[in-house]
């Protein structure tokens, strides 16, 4: 009679650390969202619609105040002298990023007419010299309930 000795081998269980990678994974991937769309320096309430659609963290922004006196490129107070040139950095760093006004619901209207005409005259020196501007454009609204 032969006794025959089995022998156990140390086993890991990977599924719970699986489960922990997918978790921080998923954690860094809402976080890196959340963290790339800037507040705006100043308090912006966005007109309400019926439609809203949600964005991903690649968009370039332009923050327009109430009163239509303070404007922001990407989170970043400036002047209305000088807007149009940092939108026109940001173009040439990656122009197919999505381009989001958020204009407060109580600013004039010309005011976003402006912003607008400045983006067409940009545009234009951008195909004149054969380069590629923002194809999306796109107005900040809230989710009307």
């Amino acid at each position: 009679m032969s006794v025959r000795k089995e022998r156990q081998f140390a086993r890991i269980n990977i599924t719970p650390l699986c489960d922990v990678a997918f978790t921080v994974l998923i954690t860094f991937m809402i976080a890196t969202a959340v963290i790339h769309l800037k507040p705006p320096p100043f308090q912006v309430i966005l007109p309400y619609a019926k439609t809203v659609e949600p964005r991903g963290a690649e968009m370039v922004t332009i923050d327009i105040d109430k009163k239509g006196t303070r404007v922001a490129v990407q989170g970043e107070p400036m002047s209305w002298v000088n807007y149009i040139d940092f939108v026109k950095q940001e173009a040439e760093t990656d122009p197919s990023r999505l381009l989001l006004i958020r204009a407060d619901k109580d600013v004039p209207h010309g005011i976003v007419l402006r912003v607008l005409d400045d983006l067409k005259k940009l545009s234009a020196e951008f195909s004149h010299e054969n380069k590629e501007f923002f194809y999306k454009v796109a107005f900040g609204t809230r989710k009307k309930e």
